[in-house]
């Protein structure tokens, strides 16, 4: 507090009154007088002029105080500590849990990874890259929240809802349980009000550059997808059907003959854990033939199982085997996002790659923040930072960009 008060104007303001009243007095008079034949008028009007200052000091010294105390931002405890850039991840089943000072929290689900941008006085802001968080912001008190989950952006108030990214499938949802979320992003035209009992839903193909947006009601089922056609009848199924039997009429295969779910399915339900189980005595076999989807989910399944070398290379054989495909772009972000602690270079290339081959991509803002971190303290710093206020001069890193430009830390 010592150093902010004497550099405070307040405080210079009052110091400069009181020195130059200082030096209008005599200080041998005013040191006699006192000492020896102090009179009643001068000792009360000396008295109420410290009197006077002292009163002073104390309202200026409130007023400090309150202000600062106005401006202490929120507090934040976690169950998991983030990563050294910052980052918070549910790695595993368990869920990571961020309470703010002020009641408010945001749960990680597995398999997402968020971290704080800033935390305000009354508010805070987020970015969400992957996965499903529940987020409940305490109502009052005029805070203001951000969120950024993928491309999109929420603007919150108070209220209780759910929302998830899926860069692989560029998928966006949002499930508003108690008060309304303001959401922008690609595919919306105009920022949306999603109020309580509502979902907003958004299928993205940046490759294309659009979107399918769906409302619905919390209390309608979620759309079901279309069932399968039937398999074709063989030659084996016609005594059967001959016999008067239908298809459906035969008894089921005993329980012990029944086909395991496939590691895909595995994986499409959430269970990860069973599907790389289940994948990682065929890894050799998925990364030489594996399809563009299969590649990409493998490389989400190795990346949970804390296999990054596998994860690795099925990024590089997505890219290497399925260059146009929408999977390789997003391939060129996790590339970076990989070696963005270990080797600076190679992250720094794999981001301006993603940014070449897809300039308004869904990850085109944090492709940019990152290269911003990377690149801020070297020759091509300045270059990066006005490329990010040029495009999003209200994104998470805007304020280290215009830091970049001043010269600053």
């Amino acid at each position: 507090m010592e150093g902010l008060v004497s550099g405070d104007p307040i405080f210079r303001s009052l110091a400069d009154e009181q020195d130059r009243q200082l030096a209008e007095l005599d200080p041998a008079s005013e040191v006699h007088g006192r000492l020896f034949w102090p009179t009643p008028q001068a000792s009360t009007g000396r008295s109420l002029r410290r009197l006077a200052w002292i009163g002073a000091a104390a309202a200026a010294l409130a007023l400090l105080v309150a202000r600062e105390w106005r401006e202490v931002p929120l507090v934040i405890s976690t169950s998991a500590e983030p990563t050294a850039a910052g980052w918070y991840e549910a790695r595993g089943a368990e869920p990571v849990e961020l309470l703010f000072s002020d009641g408010s929290s945001v749960r990680l689900s597995g398999g997402s990874r968020a971290r704080v941008v800033t935390l305000a006085e009354r508010g805070a802001e987020l970015a969400v890259e992957r996965g499903a968080v529940e987020v409940h912001v305490v109502p009052g008190g005029g805070g203001r929240w951000l969120l950024h989950v993928g491309p999109f952006d929420l603007a919150v108030v108070g209220t209780r809802f759910e929302t998830a990214w899926d860069p692989a499938e560029e998928a966006f949802s949002l499930s508003a349980r108690e008060g309304r979320v303001e959401v922008s992003g690609p595919g919306i035209e105009e920022r949306q009000v999603v109020a309580a009992g509502e979902r907003l839903a958004v299928l993205a193909d940046m490759s294309q550059a659009r979107a399918t947006v769906e409302r619905s009601s919390l209390d309608a089922p979620p759309p079901r997808p279309s069932p399968a056609p039937p398999p074709a009848a063989s030659s084996a199924a016609a005594p059967a059907a001959s016999s008067g039997l239908a298809a459906t009429d035969s008894p089921p295969p005993p329980a012990a003959t029944m086909a395991k779910p496939s590691w895909q399915a595995l994986a499409a339900k959430g269970a990860y854990r069973e599907a790389w189980e289940a994948v990682s005595p065929l890894a050799d076999e998925v990364l030489a033939q594996g399809t563009a989807s299969d590649l990409s989910t493998f490389a989400t399944l190795a990346a949970h199982a804390g296999e990054s070398r596998r994860s690795r290379e099925a990024f590089v054989a997505l890219r290497d085997r399925h260059p146009s495909s929408s999977g390789a772009i997003l391939a060129a972000f996790e590339l970076g996002r990989m070696a963005f602690g270990s080797d600076p270079a190679s992250a720094a290339r794999w981001f301006e790659t993603y940014l070449a081959e897809a300039p308004n991509g869904a990850l085109a803002r944090e492709a940019l923040g990152r290269l911003l971190e990377l690149r801020r303290s070297g020759p091509g710093g300045p270059e990066v930072a006005r490329r990010y206020l040029d495009r999003f001069p209200d994104g998470p890193h805007a304020s280290l960009a215009r830091r970049t430009l001043a010269g600053g830390p």
